[in-house]
């Protein structure tokens, strides 16, 4: 049979077109001879090797339609003849190729009103919807769900699942893609245009089902934080890649409103920084951007990373680190000092009057204790020395007592 497939892991020049064996169906399989393929993110995932070790050749494709062509030993559900449609078991692919034999307990029969071109768009999109809303939700008629970014292969069919069991549905989309629900005298949905990073501001939804796709390139901090924060009762996030990725939006590089240079009563002063490959303009009074040039989160972190450069002290600020059972924490500032064998772990703590800081705190803590990274006031630890600083009662920060902290823990020049 004719197929696309790889033999190594990499971009799209990896893809091969060619000749590989016919499939034979095992116990319980058919072999289904494919009409129609869709092509998915994770396709070219596993392409890059996202997905860990398979065996080579390989034929990527998850989404198919077609028709019956052979049954394997005790596969009653279908005839020779049939048209199905279905979605490939991970990391077992196959969908590019002329054939493939797969269960048959996930393949269901083609409805004549829809081509095949219509069902090979179906399988993996409408399942991940399909077990965000009935499964993880258990959404139920009469509730109100936000589905964001209602012009997307999964939100379509999410949209469409909450109206058939009798959900209130808020959607957003683009200023590009309002046609995709309908016109205005017939409209089935409310639409919150996500055009501002305020717009949905003030509302609030029983369920928010938010769908983040890597990159996103309209995404900003504040628009990630009204997405979060507009649920009541539950927030379901579907994101693609690692979620640790999403954590740069809460930098200030990415803010929206750290770009606006609308100060009405002095002269903006842009600051140029960079943001991966390319070049923004920040206005300075909205960022905190250290003397070395990083931009960190607060005014106290501020005046930590510029006491530290001072004294010739060189970090890394909020460094990934592994603990425990393969949690990964963000300690503020990480220094390690090679010539004596010890890295410090620095967190500044600034809002322990609030309990969920204080709650979220404390398990951190216990992540670091559990891990040998033990207070420098106890001495250490034989996996490193946690230094905590913290703000005043007031809010404010001891800039004194910070630099009395390096020059007394850390023994720069020591």
């Amino acid at each position: 049979m004719k197929a696309c497939f790889f033999c190594a892991f990499g971009g799209p020049e990896v893809l091969q077109y060619g000749d590989l064996p016919d499939p034979l169906p095992a116990a319980g399989e058919v072999v289904v001879d494919i009409h129609a393929a869709s092509v998915n993110a994770a396709d070219w995932k596993m392409r890059a090797g996202r997905y860990g070790r398979i065996d080579f050749p390989h034929v990527p494709g998850r989404d198919f339609s077609g028709v019956v062509a052979a049954l394997g030993e005790g596969a009653r559900d279908f005839k020779v003849g049939d048209a199905v449609f279905g979605v490939c078991e991970v990391p077992r692919e196959g969908a590019y190729a002329e054939r493939i034999a797969i269960r048959q307990e996930i393949l269901a029969r083609k409805p004549a009103s829809l081509t095949h071109v219509q069902c090979a768009s179906i399988a993996l999109a409408g399942l991940t919807a399909l077990i965000s809303i009935e499964d993880t939700l258990e959404l139920k008629a009469g509730e109100t769900i936000l589905i964001h970014g209602g012009a997307g292969g999964v939100a379509g069919f999410a949209i469409a699942l909450a109206k058939h069991l009798g959900a209130r549905v808020v959607t957003t989309a683009s200023a590009a893609n309002p046609s995709e629900f309908g016109d205005e005298a017939r409209n089935p949905l409310e639409l919150a245009y996500a055009l501002t990073v305020h717009k949905t501001q003030g509302s609030e939804f029983g369920i928010t089902f938010l769908v983040l796709p890597n990159p996103c390139w309209l995404l900003s901090r504040e628009l990630l934080y009204t997405a979060l924060t507009r649920h009541r009762d539950r927030l379901v996030v579907l994101h693609q890649g690692p979620v640790a990725e999403f954590r740069r939006f809460a930098g200030e590089e990415h803010s929206e409103i750290a770009r606006r240079m609308t100060n009405l009563f002095a002269d903006p002063l842009p600051r140029e920084v960079t943001v991966g490959t390319a070049t923004r303009f920040l206005e300075e009074g909205l960022i905190h951007r250290t003397e070395r040039g990083e931009l960190v989160r607060s005014k106290s972190e501020l005046v930590i990373a510029d006491k530290l450069h001072a004294r010739g002290v060189d970090y890394a600020y909020e460094q990934p680190l592994v603990v425990g059972d393969g949690r990964v924490r963000y300690p503020d500032f990480t220094i390690a000092d090679h010539a004596r064998g010890v890295t410090y772990y620095w967190e500044h703590l600034g809002l322990l009057d609030d309990p969920g800081y204080r709650a979220r705190w404390a398990r951190k803590r216990a992540d670091y204790l559990a891990a040998g990274i033990r207070p420098h006031e106890d001495g250490g630890g034989p996996e490193g020395t946690l230094i905590e600083s913290r703000d005043d009662p007031r809010g404010g920060l001891d800039a004194a007592a910070i630099a009395r902290l390096i020059d007394t823990v850390v023994f720069v020049g020591d």
